[in-house]
């Protein structure tokens, strides 16, 4: 079993990934970004100088309000690449994993897609409105304003999903619910449907 929760910042995911843990009958792993990125020393993420090497967050604001984009430097994309084998070598020795991630570089996808092409990867976006994502943001006041926006722009871009879930209009135990009703009825094709489009325009 391995449920992959795509979303943007603030968009709920981790709430969702707590309630199908309590809801799966079996042991659920939940890992994901924010497994690692918390254990960054925050000098290597966000605007300052060091940033450059880790998770550099760029200002472009517009007309429409604050925006955040992340760039990823070379030790954030090592980071990255281990955190992706480690969830491989995981589900090759049998554990399950609920993978909680912000699919905002092509790059990470596409290693995803390949790694795990020929695993039962069900690819879920949990994705409310954008309005409700900065709303969220703004009421945590633990992340940089407008990087729901900023990764609003680019985590669904281009990405075909097994099933969308909108957190603004579901609790986090009806979200987890709709998420366990797919597992147990329908056979997830996304993942494969990804890598067959990216490898048909190569």
């Amino acid at each position: 079993m391995i449920i992959f929760l795509n979303g943007t910042s603030s968009a709920g995911k981790t709430s969702v990934a707590k309630k199908i843990q309590e809801l799966y009958p079996k042991p659920l792993l939940h890992m994901g970004i924010d497994s690692f990125f918390f254990s960054i020393d925050p000098r290597f993420v966000g605007e300052g100088k060091e940033a450059d090497f880790g998770y550099r967050f760029v200002r472009v604001d517009d007309t429409l309000g604050p925006k955040v984009v992340v760039e990823n430097g070379p030790y954030a994309k090592r980071l990255s690449y281990a955190m992706r084998q480690a969830f491989k070598t995981m589900v090759d020795n049998g554990i399950s994993l609920i993978i909680d991630e912000l699919l905002f570089s092509e790059e990470d996808f596409q290693d995803y897609l390949e790694l795990f092409q020929d695993a039962p990867v069900v690819f879920v976006a949990i994705k409310p409105s954008q309005k409700v994502a900065e709303e969220r943001e703004k009421m945590r006041g633990d992340r940089s304003l407008g990087l729901a926006r900023g990764l609003y722009e680019v985590v669904y871009k281009d990405r075909i999903f097994d099933l969308e879930i909108d957190t603004g209009k579901m609790d986090p135990k009806e979200a987890a619910e709709a998420i366990l009703a797919f597992t147990a009825s329908k056979r997830p094709t996304a993942f494969k449907e990804n890598f067959q489009k990216r490898a048909s325009l190569c």
